[in-house]
């Protein structure tokens, strides 16, 4: 048990880097009022698959990037 919660660690800081730097170039609001970009809420929100943080809906990769 432990170890899966040291690999969601990782995974949730690594991702956490990634959309930070990504966020200006890389992805897009969806709708008309979505929240703003939280990366870590973003990371867990497609981690984890029970946890609907509303910033899987509200953010996606834009075209061609």
């Amino acid at each position: 048990m432990w170890l899966a919660a040291i690999w969601l660690a990782r995974f949730a800081f690594l991702g956490t880097q990634v959309f930070t730097v990504a966020h200006a170039h890389h992805l897009m609001r969806h709708g008309a009022n979505p929240p703003s970009l939280d990366p870590l809420g973003y990371t867990l929100d497609l981690l984890v698959p029970v946890v609907d943080l509303g910033q899987r809906n509200a953010w996606h990769w834009r075209a061609g990037s």
